[in-house]
């Protein structure tokens, strides 16, 4: 069988509290062996560590969309004139 981790262990791994690793095992997302009488002490295996690790990891950004070309107007003596990418044109 393969050694347990402490919660102190995992949170160090993952750079998080304890009382997170608690948290994220009482609501089932890291499994836990509980272990003792009376409550107990939570161990978590190597192998549930790193699956949690993986499901949790976020899809890689998608590129941003091409932005449209932008327009803007301003009121001349002469009217109105527009603005493109390239400058103003009267």
């Amino acid at each position: 069988m393969n050694s347990l981790l402490t919660a102190k262990e995992v949170a160090g791994q993952l750079k998080v509290s304890q009382n997170t690793i608690y948290e994220l095992a009482l609501a089932g997302k890291l499994p836990a062996i509980k272990v003792g009488a009376r409550g107990g002490r939570y161990r978590f295996r190597q192998e549930d560590v790193d699956s949690y690790l993986k499901a949790s990891q976020l899809a890689p950004r998608l590129p941003d969309p091409p932005r449209k070309e932008r327009v803007g107007v301003r009121r001349g003596n002469d009217g109105y004139a527009f603005m493109r990418a390239g400058g103003w044109k009267g």
